[in-house]
């Protein structure tokens, strides 16, 4: 073969070609120390320490030994590699130990470097059709290539790098596992694994081992985490923990050197491949058992498989194993005989003797317990059963047999054996369930079939079963019941109506008519814990419809007394208390006792069991925070990164060092005299993530950054030199979990008109907020977007106030008053379309709403601020208080004004167009102000001059709802509005029966 040698230093980087020669041993026949493959596995290489140098292999066989690739050159380096990645395309990256020293991208194929992004050194971390990511300084960097063959950055991450005094404690080390098929990024920090991926970027955290193997931990020397669709499985030392994504809680701990455990865990879960791909080539060589067993049964059966298919050339039959293997997927892969084997992993036949253990092993955890269909691992058997209508009811070792009466529901499992050299089926055991659905049809078996869990899946015209047996306990337990009706119907009929729920990835959450099968199964929901986790909402929702109140209290019970249980796991159950939580709107409507319980059962929980109190400077007395990491986006950061990297470029030319160096000095002379509107201006930038600071001094942020150097220092000088204390801090969990969550199916079209809920928004119940807790809540709701989205809504309602005041009330020029007029308009409807949305959200609570009926927006907005908004509570408050009282007063004008309106009311017919005299004294042309003539002898005529016409206000009381308000100004004290009326005043000292002589005026009333 050929040989490329490459010089780890960038700066020093040179290719060489020689002859391929195919007869010459790889990496010179020295030893191989590391394999790698690619994303897909289509391509592996192999690094020899000894040699410096980097071979290729084909991968794309079934199994086998794999072939050289002598399409390609050998890749020799000059240092030693610390790390190395390949992908499918015969692309291969490479750095030093040198962490400072960059990425190396050799395209094999094509025999050539290709050049990176300068940034990338230090992780490469994926790399896929032109699609590459690596980790620098803490950020997560993202380019593809365009279409002129150049890096382009896409997208920039912040990661947490634990040296920011916030609330989270350790430092935060990164590292990578299966990164390269989902994307995820695995962090450690004190006693969790963070996980975030960065393809969704939602993140979770997963406690970590505090009883790390003694005296093996040397044998484990880092920590490995491997994933697939439904699980984690992380190793730490000699523990595995196995962790549910759906669930989000610990399914599993094992102890990596109990063999008993591990199988009887592997034989009930068919997790081989996934623990397998935890452990190193470390721990096949040094540890005995059953890790090396399942290496020897996978390999053996590889051979068998070759030999059988003449696949092996007989000249080389390999005997022993291979070494430093590396577990994928479906195959694993080492080294024999200085050549790279792949070979499949089948564990369908493993078995294990457990006779070869010491006896102290033998009183072992046990897995039977484990629902493994919660996890949605035989799918596929599952959707067999419904595309056969007719299945045997045995296999070669197991028979059952299932009895539908209109009650019951009886299922017996037999074992085949053999008695005096005949086999005979014994029996097992039985088990009998009671049912609540009533039919006119026959029930029937549709079909069944065994799974290799000893787990029986039955299809009836009732619905779906899954039952599990043991056959050591004698026992068989409902794992599953999803009710369907299916009388009457065959074949391909049952599709339409099941289809979606049942040919989906996972099985449905059993419906409503399923929890009603009867008490039995639902106890074993109740008690088993990772059943309770997937249907105990559904099962507490069930419980408060149905008004189940012992149901609805073993359900909190269990869910308390588990969450309680272990508190070294406490992240793992605080989905136990989400249960409750997101079925508080119902609670709290039908049982809001168990709110007020909820509360008191769940005050002060500690983060951690290994929790620590630190001492801090005065600090807010409570602070909520989100725990789970959440990387930074700083997309917009991308055209300063540029402008940074084209600035890094020009510095390598003398002329242009200087030239920026003197514009970098002019530019701190021009800034100093406005250093505080640019410190503003750069600080909002920064924080909107539109810059950021670099080591390298650009021109336009340089003595942003010097400023704050000279604060930074200040800062610290004063404070070492302070006599401040510091307090004691701990951090508790907030209990409500998911209580704040939204539906994940987001539609913005239907967010626009009437969106989604949250238990939040639905529950309204004061012991909530009378904890830590609710507060905490509150808090961080509005710390977090709350006061961004009020000050928002409020800028844009000052600007709609002071148009619309300067458009109406000043005098303006019309090319000046329109503008105004139309963004008022247009600021209108915006606000409008707030109340129409909550209108439709919610009518009843909108007209409820007592502020709604007062114009006062502007004054509701200081509701916000803490010294105005206790004004507003005190309004509240006193307005709840005498509420009774308006009430009562509310009767009273009622009551005069009714009487007053039986003695006011005209008599007599009239108009307001037409003058109606008469003697009628309640007529409002009677009453209406008249003018008389005044002749020169002092005579007055007798006949008006000039009549003022009435309107409704001359006699208020003419009409009902005038005199209520007629009243309500009486009896407020403002009597002046029946002033002028004299004949109503006289009808009313009648009433009060008080005379009083009518004064004499130039005119008449």
């Amino acid at each position: 073969m050929g040989e490329v040698s490459i010089e780890i230093d960038i700066d020093k980087t040179y290719i060489g070609k020689t002859d391929i020669d195919e007869s010459h041993k790889p990496h010179n026949g020295k030893p191989i120390n590391r394999i790698v493959l690619s994303t897909d596995e289509k391509y592996v290489v192999t690094y020899s320490v000894n040699d410096d140098s980097i071979v290729g292999w084909n991968g794309d066989i079934e199994e086998g030994k794999l072939n050289l690739d002598y399409t390609v050159q050998t890749v020799k380096t000059r240092e030693e590699i610390k790390r190395l990645f390949v992908t499918d395309d015969k692309k291969l990256f490479f750095s030093a130990l040198d962490r400072e020293k960059p990425i190396i991208l050799f395209d094999m194929e094509n025999n050539q470097e290709i050049k990176l992004p300068s940034i990338a050194y230090r992780k490469i971390s994926f790399y896929k059709n032109n699609y590459f990511q690596f980790i620098t300084h803490d950020m997560l960097w993202t380019y593809t290539k365009n279409k002129n063959n150049e890096w382009t950055c896409e997208s920039i991450y912040s990661l947490p790098d634990g040296k920011e005094d916030d609330i989270e404690n350790g430092i935060f080390t990164t590292f990578f596992s299966d990164i390269r098929k989902d994307g995820s990024i695995y962090l450690e920090c004190g006693d969790y694994h963070y996980v975030w991926n960065t393809l969704t970027e939602r993140s979770f955290r997963v406690f970590n081992f505090t009883n790390r193997g003694k005296g093996m931990y040397d044998i484990f020397k880092d920590s490995r985490i491997k994933s697939d669709e439904n699980f984690l499985c992380i190793r730490y030392g000699r523990s595995i923990l196995i962790y549910s994504l759906e669930l989000e809680a610990a399914v599993a701990s094992l102890d990596a050197l109990n063999d008993i455990e591990v199988y009887k865990f592997l034989k009930h879960t068919n997790l081989h491949s996934l623990l397998l791909s935890t452990l190193d080539y470390v721990s096949f060589k040094v540890l005995p058992g059953i890790w090396n067993s399942m290496i020897e049964h996978c390999w053996k059966k590889c051979i068998d498989r070759l030999k059988k298919n003449n696949q092996l050339p007989k000249e080389y039959q390999p005997q022993s194993i291979p070494y430093k293997i590396q577990i994928t997927d479906e195959y694993a892969y080492g080294f024999l005989d200085g050549c790279v084997w792949k070979f499949k992993l089948d564990f369908s036949d493993f078995s294990y003797d457990y006779s070869l253990n010491d006896d102290d092993k033998v009183n072992v955890k046990s897995y039977d317990y484990l629902n493994i269909h919660l996890f949605n691992r035989y799918m596929n058997k599952i959707h067999a059963v419904f595309m056969e209508e007719i299945s045997p009811t045995f296999n070669e070792s197991i028979k059952w047999e299932l009895s539908i009466t209109p009650d019951s529901i009886t299922l017996k499992v037999f074992k085949k054996v053999k008695v005096n050299n005949e086999w005979e089926w014994n029996f097992i055991c039985t088990r009998t369930d009671k049912h609540n659905y009533f039919t006119l049809f026959l029930q029937r078996i549709i079909s069944s079939s065994l799974l290799s869990n000893d787990d029986i899946v039955i299809l009836t015209s009732m619905g779906l079963f899954i039952y599990h047996f043991d056959e050591y306990n004698k026992s068989i337990i409902l794992n599953y019941f999803y009710r369907m009706q299916l009388n009457g119907t065959e074949g391909e009929e049952i599709f339409p109506y099941y289809r979606d729920e049942l040919f989906s990835k996972s099985l449905p959450i059993p419906s409503y008519e399923s929890f009603k099968l009867n008490d039995e199964w639902i106890s074993y929901l109740i008690n088993d814990r990772l059943s309770l986790l997937k249907y105990g909402t559904e099962l507490l929702s069930f419980a408060i419809k149905e008004h189940k109140t012992e149901l609805i209290d073993n359900i909190y019970k269990n869910c308390i007394t588990l969450f309680r249980q272990d508190l070294s796991d406490t992240r793992n159950y605080l989905n136990l208390l989400g249960i409750i939580t997101t079925s508080m709107p119902l609670l709290n409507k039908c049982y809001p006792d168990y709110i007020t319980r909820f509360s008191l059962d769940t005050v002060m929980i500690i983060d951690s069991p290994n929790y620590h109190i630190r001492h801090r400077r005065a600090y807010l007395h409570h602070h909520a925070f989100f725990r789970n990491i959440q990387p930074e986006n700083f997309n917009r950061t991308i055209p300063w990164i540029y402008y940074i990297n084209r600035l890094r470029e020009l510095r390598k030319n003398r002329f242009w060092y200087y030239l920026l160096k003197l514009v970098k000095y002019l530019v701190l002379i021009l800034i100093l005299p406005l250093l505080p509107f640019y410190c503003a201006l750069c600080n909002l930038l920064l924080y909107c993530h539109f810059v950021c600071c670099t080591k390298d001094e650009d021109i336009l942020t340089v003595a942003y950054i010097k400023t704050r150097r000279i604060f930074r220092l200040f800062r610290y000088y004063t404070r070492s030199n302070s006599n401040s204390q510091t307090v004691p801090e701990i951090t508790f969990i907030i209990p409500y979990i998911k209580f704040v969550n939204y539906p994940q199916d987001y539609d913005w079209y239907w967010e626009l008109i009437k969106p989604k809920t949250s238990p939040f928004i639905e529950v309204k119940n004061r012991d909530i907020y009378k904890t830590w807790s609710g507060e905490l809540i509150i808090n961080f709701k509005w710390n977090t977007f709350g006061k961004y989205y009020y000050a928002i809504i409020w800028i844009v309602y000052m600007i709609f106030f002071i148009c619309f005041s300067a458009a109406a009330s000043i005098s303006l020029p019309e090319n000046i008053r329109n503008p105004l007029l139309i963004i008022s308009i247009i600021l209108g409807l915006v606000h409008l379309s707030f109340e129409i949305r909550q209108l439709i959200f919610n009518p009843s609570q909108w007209i409820h709403d007592f502020w709604n009926l007062f114009d006062i927006k502007f004054l509701l907005f200081f509701r916000a601020f803490e010294s105005f908004g206790v004004y507003f509570a005190i309004i509240v408050s006193v307005g709840r208080q005498i509420m009774s009282f308006l009430i009562v007063l509310l009767i009273i004008v009622m009551s005069f004004a009714h009487a007053f309106f039986i003695l006011l009311i005209p008599r007599s017919d009239y108009t307001f167009e037409e003058l109606a005299k008469n003697d009628d004294p309640n007529n409002p042309w009677n009453i209406s102000p008249a003018y008389n003539q005044v002749f020169d002898n002092g005579t007055i005529d007798s006949k008006p001059f000039m009549v003022q016409p009435p309107n409704e206000n001359t006699n208020m009381f003419i009409d009902y709802r005038t005199s209520l308000f007629a009243m309500y100004l009486f009896l407020t004290g403002f009597p002046n509005f029946l002033k002028n009326n004299h004949l109503k005043l006289k009808k009313i000292d009648e009433i009060k029966e008080v005379e009083e002589q009518p004064n004499h005026q130039n005119y008449q009333n």
